[in-house]
């Protein structure tokens, strides 16, 4: 008796585990986050509902609705107009197709209140949107704006025809806020050049390109051909860093638009490369050397290699080292402009964490004769005093 019991536990106990993994999957379907379990479940209910009229039409004689596109894109509009278009609906199936406008927006018109469009035949709709003068004026330049409309017909599995009208509202000026140089050796000249286009003036020239910045010359030209669907004109930009480290400068553009004097302004941005460089197996592009958490129970040295790009007959030396109780030597070796670093944390170094985000070590290394001639090797870890 008490082995049928057991039985009967582990049966009534295995069908428990089988039923609450088929109800986990069945409401939790493979793949779906809870945050789209709402979108998920309508849209398999829109599914299972179409599959149902399908079967049930399968054999049936019926209107079956066609369209070719439901958006129409009128590009850049430059002013508050009247926007027209064109969509085909087609009937492909036996019996006749009724269209009707169901949902229109106040300032779109559709000259389809009821449409009967015959089997093998269709017809054209004929969209206009009237695009009111004070609220386009309120619309950013740029900005997108669109209209739906709903059309129903009496297609019993794909009823609703819904269609998207767009459009962009044309931009004054349009050029690019920065121009970048990416890195730069010193001295290296390198050249970029952008364009400034109008979508709303006719007519656009650049009438000065200014620059206050030593080693920067800017010219510019009109853009003329079949190519160019808008007034524009490209500036063409020579620059030469003498100094290491990121840059931005600003340009100034003059431009006579239509006969009116508008002014813009771009940040040339770069970096000319650092003359000194650092490699260690183990070191991190960005957070550079991590040396873990280590006992000052015994010395503990790193060697790093320092490599000078330019002017390699420079005075190199280490310039600062922090935390203060590490210490760094720079070792010249065989090769000109190459040099050994050598971090090494002291026998009987005191407790320190220097790997937190408000307190970081490093190492600058660089020409005590120049402070624009170095580089900084981050360095983080914790030293543990025993």
């Amino acid at each position: 008796m008490r082995r049928t019991l057991v039985t009967f536990s582990f049966a009534a106990g295995s069908f428990a585990m089988v039923l609450g993994v088929v109800t986990a999957v069945e409401n939790k379907p493979w793949g779906v986050k809870d945050y789209h379990r709402e979108r998920y479940e309508d849209r398999l209910s829109q599914v299972i509902s179409r599959n149902a009229k399908i079967d049930l039409y399968r054999d049936q004689d019926r209107p079956r609705r066609v369209v070719e596109r439901t958006k129409h894109d009128f590009g850049v509009v430059s002013n508050a107009r009247l926007l027209e278009c064109h969509l085909t609906i087609s009937n492909a199936g036996q019996e006749q197709l009724l269209v009707e406008a169901n949902s229109v927006p106040v300032d779109v018109q559709v000259n389809c209140e009821v449409c009967a469009v015959p089997p093998g035949e269709s017809t054209e709709i004929e969209l206009k949107w009237m695009i009111d003068e004070n609220q386009w004026r309120d619309i950013s330049d740029g900005a997108e704006v669109n209209r739906k409309i709903l059309l129903r017909t009496n297609d019993p599995i794909d009823p609703d025809v819904a269609i998207e009208l767009v459009a962009s509202k044309a931009r004054a000026l349009v050029y690019p806020e920065d121009v970048g140089f990416g890195k730069l050796r010193l001295g290296e000249k390198k050249v970029a050049s952008f364009v400034v286009t109008s979508e709303v003036f006719q007519n656009l020239a650049a009438t000065a390109v200014e620059c206050d910045e030593p080693g920067v010359v800017a010219q510019s030209r009109l853009v003329e051909g079949a190519g160019s669907v808008f007034p524009s004109v490209e500036i063409g930009v020579s620059i030469e860093r003498n100094e290491y480290g990121p840059f931005g400068i600003p340009v100034k553009i003059s431009l006579l638009a239509d006969g009116e004097f508008r002014e813009v302004a771009v940040q040339l941005k770069g970096q000319v490369k650092s003359p000194i460089t650092f490699s260690h197996p183990e070191l991190h592009r960005v957070s550079g050397l991590d040396i873990g958490t280590l006992s000052s129970k015994e010395r503990t040295s790193f060697k790093v290699q320092v490599r000078v790009r330019e002017e390699t007959d420079r005075e190199m030396a280490v310039l600062a080292v922090e935390p203060k109780a590490l210490r760094a030597e720079l070792v010249p070796s065989s090769i000109e402009g190459v040099y050994k670093l050598v971090l090494t944390v002291p026998e009987g170094c005191p407790t320190i964490q220097f790997n937190r985000s408000d307190y970081r070590g490093y190492v600058e290394v660089g020409d005590p004769n120049d402070e624009n001639f170095s580089n900084w090797l981050p360095v983080s870890g914790v030293i543990v005093k025993e």
